[in-house]
């Protein structure tokens, strides 16, 4: 999940700007304002799903709604892509799935919690080696697969298939 969690952020975060601006026409300053706005409510809603996530104790039941946003999400930028759809998406709901991260790597450690220091530490290395390789291989993927097309839409509808497979 963790790899395919990353495939879904590390396919579109890169082309987020190009979307926006080249392809939907938002304008440099507010692209920037979109940024800043995301920025602030993933931060947010990340620190508000460790919390439940540590009062719920069940972080599965929280990971299946975040994939399904994220899926939601990305589908509907994939699906509708103007202006408004992609800033409320990329403001409001691709961060509940963003949070899916931070959720893996503490179920992982939950997990190995029962572990030697030495092969928990391996799991962990193991898993952030997964992510990695999901920031390596999707932008360019993403890239060559885009490359003849009119817009870099397509990451999106990669994405939502990716959230969807987390679910």
């Amino acid at each position: 999940m963790i790899f395919v969690q990353g495939s879904a952020i590390g396919s579109t975060l890169p082309y987020l700007s190009i979307t926006a601006i080249n392809d939907l026409g938002i304008s440099d300053q507010g692209y920037s304002a979109l940024i800043f706005a995301a920025s602030v409510t993933a931060v947010m809603i990340g620190v508000s799903m460790g919390v439940l996530s540590d009062l719920i104790r069940d972080r599965r039941k929280i990971l299946i709604v975040m994939a399904l946003a994220g899926a939601a999400g990305y589908g509907a930028i994939f699906s509708f892509p103007t202006v408004p759809v992609f800033a409320c998406v990329t403001i409001l709901v691709i961060p509940f799935f963003q949070s899916v991260n931070s959720l893996l790597f503490a179920n992982a450690r939950a997990q190995t919690a029962r572990f030697e220091g030495k092969e928990a530490a391996s799991v962990n290395t193991t898993l952030r080696a997964f992510m990695s390789a999901a920031w390596v291989v999707m932008p360019a993927a993403m890239g060559f697969a885009l490359a003849g097309a009119d817009n870099m839409l397509g990451a999106w509808g990669v994405a939502a298939s990716c959230a969807l497979f987390i679910f």
